[in-house]
């Protein structure tokens, strides 16, 4: 499978540690959610966009809260 994300400026906590809410759709054209903590890149590689665009959307906490995979499943995730 294929995803393609957008950053958002939504910061959530996952486990302890802040996760940049990304939005995006799979290569079927399914909307998904990824919440990532870490990107890594290669240190010969250009930062110049990653640091531009990171630390021009400024942060917005929000509340997370954990859903087991058969609630998402389900399509039940308000519980």
């Amino acid at each position: 499978m294929q995803i393609t994300v957008t950053s958002t400026k939504e910061i959530v906590h996952m486990n302890g540690a802040p996760a940049r809410a990304w939005t995006g759709k799979t290569s079927e054209g399914v909307p998904v959610v990824a919440y990532i903590t870490c990107v890594q890149v290669e240190e010969k590689e250009d930062l110049s966009e990653l640091d531009r665009d990171l630390i021009r959307n400024p942060l917005v906490i929000a509340p997370a809260q954990a859903v087991a995979l058969d609630q998402i499943a389900r399509g039940d995730t308000n519980a």
